[in-house]
């Protein structure tokens, strides 16, 4: 029987901050989207799920527990729009000492409404293991911390979009220790 789990986070040696320290999400919404996640995660690959949020609780995710003990190869995460993050992207938008960041946060205001949730699959290439270069065409991939760092954080509409999405890729959560795939994608750059 699988269990879910709820983080309180973790310290951050040094800062008195504590990482993922969210504990729920700030709406109801949001938790009871991120809880069903957790519950789908558990029901469908019989695995421990953690659910974590952001110190801001304005974002987080139900992750499985793979078998190396890590909670962060496969999740569903979600996030929600608040009024002190669109305040966040005024003042960007208002900046125009880093063009790319104004341009980022004028979209970011232009598109996305206070109180929209937003759902996501995320899926390292470690996960994918040999399918890492189908997951990187996707929209969502995101390679700037370097291999076999890169990951998959793709917008779906639902948690069972979501859900699907991860079990196309990655029907047992074991695959992750593929190391032979894995070293096959990094030569190949990545993609």
């Amino acid at each position: 029987m699988s269990t879910i789990t709820r983080s309180t986070g973790t310290p951050i040696a040094g800062s008195g901050l504590v990482a993922g320290g969210g504990y729920q999400g700030i709406t109801r919404d949001l938790d009871l989207v991120v809880s069903f996640a957790a519950a789908a995660l558990a029901e469908d690959y019989g695995q421990d799920v953690v659910i974590r949020f952001n110190s801001d609780r304005a974002s987080g995710g139900a992750w499985l527990v793979t078998p190396d003990g890590r909670n962060a190869h496969v999740g569903i995460c979600a996030s929600q729009v608040t009024a002190s993050q669109r305040a966040a992207w005024e003042r960007w938008a208002a900046d125009d000492s880093d063009p790319e960041w104004q341009a980022l946060a004028r979209e970011w205001l232009a598109t996305s409404a206070e109180g929209e949730l937003t759902v996501f699959a995320h899926i390292t290439a470690r996960a994918a293991g040999g399918r890492a270069h189908e997951l990187a065409a996707l929209p969502g991939w995101n390679d700037m911390t370097g291999r076999p760092s890169a990951y998959h954080h793709g917008e779906v509409d639902t948690v069972m979009a979501a859900l699907r999405r991860c079990k196309e890729f990655v029907p047992t959560p074991a695959m992750h220790q593929d190391a032979e795939d894995l070293a096959r994608w990094e030569a190949d750059g990545g993609a």
